[in-house]
């Protein structure tokens, strides 16, 4: 018995510690290819992938002499993609012993090829812990964007699931604000609060000056401009691109990080982002982390944005970290009528501001206590450095109490049997929420009308008995 016991002991601790590790097949990367090219892997025995059991590493091994002519990214069974790494390295050489895992220190877009070690993906690796079946085929795609002559190897690579998955990603923000589409680095539209400003790349015009260096990244094709100050020597965006005028190969956008002064002189690159994919399906959204580094805290800084291939596209872009963050705890709170709820806000400069005053305890302070008797939306407003303002929304779902109700009246008490047409009778002085139940059978009960609908299929007299659950807001059962 023990035996069995030990075996079963050393079966639990393989797959909590070392998960299950399925091997793809590898093969031949064409130079300056049109398309990408896919090898599969097949995952069985797994099953639902959440934020309990899913993906939590994919390593690879390239050979190949221009790492930065590469985008690699990978599909799940449900058609979610994650970018792994997009003309990342240079001229440097392949990919060795490269492990995308989202506890790694460093972002592939920062590493040094071969990329030896663990990186953070472009994408977000969780976005396919997303509750789907994890057995099927999962693809590994490779598109070489340039030079023929330099064809490459995918030695191999492999996933790996175990109950530290990584985690989901964050959730497409709602829009708050819209960039106007086409604005100069002269007339950047300064953003303050980067929690869900959203624009698009639908104009025609090249915005540039002798020198600059800004197509040293990517050739220009639509650019335009936005600024902000730096909270952090780092700041990171997701940024979802849901729709666009090129295929999901050859749309999206691109985006570069700069200092410099506009129209003079060269610029400072930050972070540069050659390619950032659009949707390849509407219905799954697809999300890429990108980042700005070597920043001074309160100096103004560039976003460039432009269309891949002068696509025309539509954007959304939340801050994660480093730049003007300000959260609210619970974020979106449900309460029984006539409960309460403190609600805590957090980042920006710690000094917050709140409305309306409805059912508010205080319209100041970093924690306020609220009271509504029916949903409402709370806004606290702070600031970041260098005096920019920032807001954020909070809704309060009231949900009613169910009061159980145990008296009705009856019009006429008796229901009689009609032939095939029976007599309809109204009960009045009913609870909505709860279920009814009649004895004996024969009565049918159809409330969906706002009062209850009765109808007998034989004459007689009929106990109608009202129920309601014990949960949530709900009192005692009855």
């Amino acid at each position: 018995m023990h035996k069995y016991l030990y075996i079963l002991l050393l079966l639990i601790l393989h797959f909590t510690v070392k998960g299950q590790t399925f091997n793809g097949s590898g093969g031949a990367i064409a130079g300056s290819s049109t398309t990408q090219t896919c090898y599969n892997a097949t995952v069985t025995g797994v099953g639902i992938i959440n934020g309990t059991k899913g993906l939590a590493q994919l390593c690879l091994n390239i050979t190949h002499p221009n790492t930065d002519e590469l985008e690699i990214v990978l599909t799940a069974p449900d058609g979610t993609i994650v970018p792994l790494t997009v003309q990342n390295g240079g001229s440097g050489n392949n990919y060795t012993n490269t492990c995308f895992t989202a506890t790694a220190a460093t972002s592939i877009k920062f590493g040094t090829s071969p990329f030896t070690g663990s990186f953070l993906p472009e994408g977000y690796l969780g976005a396919v812990n997303n509750g789907q079946n994890a057995n099927g085929i999962w693809k590994l795609c490779i598109h070489d964007r340039r030079t023929a002559s330099n064809a490459g190897t995918l030695n191999n690579w492999g996933i790996t699931f175990n109950n530290t998955p990584a985690p989901l990603p964050p959730s497409f923000p709602a829009c708050t604000s819209t960039l106007p589409a086409g604005s100069s680095c002269a007339n950047a539209t300064p953003v303050c609060d980067f929690n869900g400003v959203c624009g698009n790349t639908n104009t025609n015009t090249v915005q540039d000056w002798t020198g600059s260096g800004l197509g040293t990244c990517f050739g220009l094709q639509n650019n335009s401009f936005i600024k902000f100050i730096a909270s952090a020597t780092t700041v990171s965006f997701s940024i979802w691109v849901p729709t666009s005028s090129g295929s999901f190969e050859n749309g999206g956008i691109q985006m570069l990080f700069f200092s410099g002064t506009c129209n003079s002189g060269a610029v400072t690159s930050h972070g540069c982002y050659p390619h950032i994919f659009a949707y390849n399906n509407a219905a799954i959204p697809l999300v890429t982390n990108v980042s700005a580094t070597g920043l001074t805290i309160g100096n103004t800084y560039y976003l460039m944005i432009d269309g891949f291939n002068n696509a025309n596209c539509t954007f959304r872009i939340a801050a994660n970290t480093g730049i003007n963050i300000l959260s609210v705890t619970p974020s979106n709170p449900t309460i029984c009528n006539g409960q309460s709820v403190n609600l805590t806000a957090s980042g920006a400069n710690g000094i917050y501001a709140w409305s309306p005053s409805v059912n508010l305890s205080t319209t100041s302070g970093t924690t306020v206590t609220v009271n509504p008797t029916s949903n409402q939306t709370y806004t606290v407003t702070s600031s970041s450095v260098g005096g920019c303002p920032i807001t954020k929304n909070v809704t309060v779902n009231v949900t009613p109490v169910i009061t159980p109700t145990t008296g009705f009246s009856y019009a006429p008490n008796t229901v009689c049997a009609n032939g095939s047409n029976p007599t309809l009778s109204t009960i009045t002085g009913f609870t909505t929420g709860g279920t009814y139940s009649a004895t004996p059978s024969g009565l049918s009960i159809n409330t969906t009308t706002g009062a209850i609908n009765v109808a007998a299929s034989t004459a007689g007299n009929y106990t109608i008995t009202y129920s309601v659950a014990a949960s949530g807001c709900n009192p005692a059962a009855i």
